[in-house]
């Protein structure tokens, strides 16, 4: 999210402008409180959940309840129950979930969740306002009992509003417990979800001040000019140019621990250049496409560290940038095992994994392996919908004339990206079987994010 820079409106990843509501404190009456049940045995598990249903305005007559044991909870060789209820008609669905110790019937997790089956999303320019949206959430979160009594809301309108409610006690944000409530233009809410989970209260002695921690954070994060790429709010492809942004310096992972004044990180990239020696496109100045290798920097597309521009590219960091590029963000990438079974743990062996599960790399390739333009042809292709052109007898003319001899998938692939100006065959010639270096690849991906 940022700030378009030339309107100063709020724009989303799409490159919507949206409303976005101010942060608040919000101080709920109705509290479910969270406290242990004493030791637990099923029938006191059944009465939880149907006490819990029934403080949610339902009936639990009503809902399909299973509770089973589960004797190593996290492999802590902690006793729990786990208890599943759901229950839907024609309108709406509703799911419940806890995890509750056995030994001491204490209320590990709770996950709440009601939809409609089918929400309208009317036309954004008649929503009702983002404040109307906020007031119609703490109406409806005053019916219900909640597991927490202090929280901080934070709303924001896309095509429909949300307003999140998240845990907020002695001036310390607790973002695992959190309250969502969607609502659309019409002001009708559509999906309403709580989860909790049990944890202890952070101890907040010794710490630093919220003064040194900006002083610490504006090494690294300050504002800055980048652009949204503007993308169609359901599919994500790419539908005009980029918009101008102020936004802030993007540290995806990392934050300041308020003991030390460390840098934390919860990933395992390398720790952030403090500003005056970092420089994010260092790796890509005066290269041909510096323009388009920044641009993926900035929207985040770009693996890092950035990989040797002038080098042949990997199947690896192909498949890297194809993930990003053609598969939204907001999908989460299956667990990838190798075929031994073992879980593949490199970004590289990940995304390779997931490309060849959604159908878009078939062929037998190593994150290591160098890549070919014609594989490339026909990887863009698959991941850019084209599966069905692949093994048809379409002809395009003029169709380069080095392609002859191979398989009819790759020719079609070949064709449909230099018919697309997506590739290019010089003098009559694509030379599908030269390798790429990286640079090169990206102003390809680039081409076929428009063209394609």
């Amino acid at each position: 999210m940022g700030i378009n820079a030339r309107t100063a409106e709020p724009v989303n990843y799409t490159g919507q402008t949206f409303e976005i509501g101010e942060r608040e404190e919000y101080k709920v009456t109705n509290v479910n409180k969270m406290s242990p049940l004493g030791k637990m045995d099923e029938k006191k598990a059944k009465f939880f959940a149907e006490e819990y249903l029934k403080s949610m305005g339902n009936d639990p007559e009503k809902f399909t309840l299973n509770i089973n044991i589960n004797e190593n909870y996290n492999d802590q060789n902690i006793k729990v129950y786990n208890i599943f209820a759901n229950h839907g008609d024609k309108d709406r669905n509703i799911d419940f979930n806890s995890v509750i110790e056995v030994e001491t019937g204490k209320i590990i997790s709770i996950n709440y969740g009601e939809w409609l089956n089918q929400p309208t999303f009317p036309d954004a320019d008649n929503g009702i306002g983002i404040e109307k949206a906020v007031e119609i959430a703490k109406d409806y979160l005053s019916k219900a009992r909640l597991p927490f009594k202090n929280m901080l809301v934070v709303s924001g309108k896309d095509y429909n509003y949300t307003v999140n409610f998240i845990m907020y006690q002695d001036g310390v944000l607790y973002p695992v417990n959190t309250v969502k409530v969607n609502i659309d233009n019409d002001g009708e809410i559509v999906r309403f979800n709580i989860n909790y989970r049990d944890i202890e209260k952070i101890d907040t002695t010794g710490i630093i001040t919220i003064e040194e921690a900006k002083a610490k954070l504006s090494q690294y994060q300050k504002l800055q000019l980048s652009f949204i790429l503007p993308r169609d709010q359901y599919s994500g492809n790419p539908v005009g140019d980029p918009i101008p942004v102020y936004q802030l310096s993007y540290i995806n992972g990392y934050g300041i621990d308020a003991k030390t004044g460390e840098f934390v990180e919860y990933g395992e990239s390398t720790l952030p250049v403090p500003v005056g020696k970092f420089d994010p496109y260092t790796a890509v100045k005066g290269d041909k496409n510096e323009r388009i290798l920044k641009i993926f920097i900035d929207i985040g597309i770009m693996p890092q560290p950035v990989p040797e521009v002038s080098e042949n590219v990997t199947v690896g960091q192909a498949a890297l940038i194809l993930t990003k590029a053609f598969t939204p963000n907001y999908y989460p990438m299956p667990e990838s095992r190798t075929e031994e079974g073992a879980v593949e743990t490199t970004p590289e062996g990940i995304a390779l994994k997931a490309l060849m599960k959604q159908g878009v790399i078939k062929e037998d390739v190593k994150p290591s392996d160098a890549v070919t333009r014609a594989q490339i042809a026909l990887w863009l292709s698959r991941a850019a919908g084209y599966d069905k052109l692949l093994d048809s007898d379409i002809s395009f003319i003029p169709a380069p004339k080095d392609i002859e001899d191979l398989d009819k998938e790759v020719k079609n692939s070949i064709a449909i990206v230099t018919t697309l100006k997506v590739m290019n065959a010089k003098d009559g010639e694509f030379k599908p079987c030269d390798l790429l270096t990286f640079s090169d690849f990206c102003a390809i991906v680039y081409n076929a994010m428009k063209n394609m």
